[in-house]
């Protein structure tokens, strides 16, 4: 079974199945918070150079005692005085910056990229549904906040496409000598020339037009390109460059519409083929799919979830079918005033449990977005070597937050169907062993199945009671990084018969 090394908390089972951990809140530390960029930085002043001037200093003291025939010894010492203090600004400059650099923080802004492209992402899919049609004009206090938004993305898509073409097509470039003489279609592009010019036009060049455009989606990004030094811009393109394939998947699983600006500036591209932007537009509007592809080193090589050689499909929320509950008697822990069979998820009326959103003891019409604990982030199927499948954190996650319902087929608590990705369920309050019915998630099932166990996890699963419904979520038990792997403790039952390969102190197999 997978199970790579992070760190949080414990659970405990009797069976083979992972279930839901009792929170101790006991030896749980928060990690230590990277620093972030500060505001300024200190640069070695004039006297402090001059101090180590000094030994120029004696030279010039007696500089009277110098004759005019000894005038190319007044000027080499002047000339190497000039150097000295040319090289102590150059190196303390570099020092400043440098520090500067490393207190930048390079995941925090990738993060708000990902964060970028997904809000735009959300206000395009009204639009692309639409067909984009504006049957009318309206003023500027009609508009909505989405339309305001993706006016602002659109120029700012567009000044980065045009930047990176003045920057790519002057006639020095060695790109020059494919274009055919559009230096006057592009010659209102030059006024866009800034800083940031040859950082997008090196982003097209090495990846594609096509990357670039996605990138340029995110006001973030746009920001960083045209603000940041030299040093900590290195830090980040390395970044973009190691996340690229992450970066397509991601804005095509959230169907981002990236080709529209590419289409509209075609005229200011060379008249080949290649640059048809229009071959990419989708004939339908594309629906975005989260967590539909698993993310690979290769963009090649990125391919759809499996078990068993079956694709693994994604639910928004549990499916009980009773009839496989008919032959099956229920469990021990059966509510004796409870009827079987009876979808075990779901409240009864006047229930002891309250619903975690508004608290009340009756079913409710609250859902999993309302909760106040409820921080859905965003995350990705990443492919771990040989721990396979696992899920990476795109933000940040805070300490506490519940961040997914772990759900799929609701069977009997004996099924034995699923050695692999079925869970324990038990009510809120309930020991771990009172287990109810068992979640499999190994066909249908959403994005938390993938957790890569750690016995020192980010996250446990939690019982809790959210819009009539009883619901196994996964919590934070600490703060977990951007581009972290996000684990769960498994519990010790399901490893009795399995060894453990996590590898962290205290590991349950260690000894085996």
């Amino acid at each position: 079974m997978k199970s790579p090394p992070t760190s949080g908390s414990s659970g405990s089972s009797t069976g083979s199945k992972k279930v839901a951990s009792q929170h101790t809140g006991s030896g749980v530390k928060k990690s230590a918070t990277p620093m972030k960029k500060s505001g300024k930085s200190t640069i070695a002043t004039g006297g402090e150079i001059l101090r180590g001037e000094k030994k120029w200093q004696a030279f010039f003291d007696s500089a009277d005692d110098i004759n005019a025939d000894d005038e190319k010894v007044r000027t080499h010492l002047f000339e190497s005085l000039s150097k000295y203090r040319a090289k102590k600004l150059a190196e303390n400059s570099s020092s400043a910056n440098a520090g500067e650099c490393l207190r930048y923080d390079v995941k925090g802004l990738m993060a708000q990229i990902y964060q970028d492209l997904h809000r735009v992402a959300g206000a395009q899919g009204p639009k692309i549904a639409s067909g984009g049609a504006q049957t009318e004009r309206v003023f500027l206090g009609e508009l909505s906040e989405n339309i305001l938004l993706l006016r602002e993305v659109s120029v700012g898509v567009e000044t980065v496409i045009k930047s990176a073409l003045a920057h790519l097509y002057k006639s020095e470039h060695p790109q020059s000598s494919e274009i055919l003489d559009i230096h006057e279609k592009i010659s209102r592009c030059l006024s866009y020339e800034d800083p940031a010019s040859e950082r997008y036009g090196n982003l097209a060049a090495h990846h594609s037009w096509k990357f670039l455009s996605k990138l340029a989606h995110s006001g973030a990004f746009r920001n960083a390109a045209y603000t940041l030094d030299a040093s900590t811009w290195q830090l980040v393109s390395s970044s973009i460059d190691e996340n690229a394939v992450s970066l397509m998947v991601f804005t095509e699983c959230h169907a981002l519409d990236w080709w529209t600006e590419l289409i509209h500036l075609r005229h200011l591209f060379p008249p080949t083929p290649s640059y048809d932007f229009s071959r990419y537009q989708p004939a339908k509007p594309p629906k975005p799919s989260p967590h539909k592809w698993v993310v690979t080193p290769n963009l090649s090589d990125v391919h759809r979830p499996t078990f068993e050689g079956k694709t693994q499909l994604n639910i928004p929320h549990n499916i009980y079918r009773a009839r496989a509950f008919a032959s099956t008697p229920p469990p021990p822990s059966w509510p004796p005033s409870r009827p079987y069979p009876e979808d075990p998820t779901q409240l009864r009326p006047s229930s002891a449990h309250s619903c975690l959103a508004c608290h009340s003891h009756t079913p409710c019409t609250c859902t999993m977005s309302t909760s106040p604990t409820m921080q859905p982030p965003l995350v990705e199927l990443h492919r771990y070597g040989n721990f396979g499948v696992g899920v990476r954190a795109l933000s940040r996650i805070p300490a506490h937050a519940i961040i997914g319902e772990y759900v799929g087929e609701v069977f009997p608590a004996a099924h034995a169907g699923d050695a692999v990705y079925a869970l324990d369920f038990s009510l809120p309050g309930r020991a771990a062993d009172e287990v109810l019915a068992t979640i499999s998630a190994k066909r249908l099932g959403n994005w938390t199945r993938f957790l890569n166990h750690s016995c020192a996890a980010a996250t446990r699963f939690r019982n809790v009671t959210v819009g009539g419904r009883h619901r196994m979520v996964v919590q934070a038990v600490r703060e977990i990084e951007v581009f972290e792997e996000v684990t769960v403790d498994y519990g010790v039952g399901y490893w009795r018969d399995r060894v453990c390969g996590c590898g962290v102190e205290g590991c349950c197999s260690e000894g085996k």
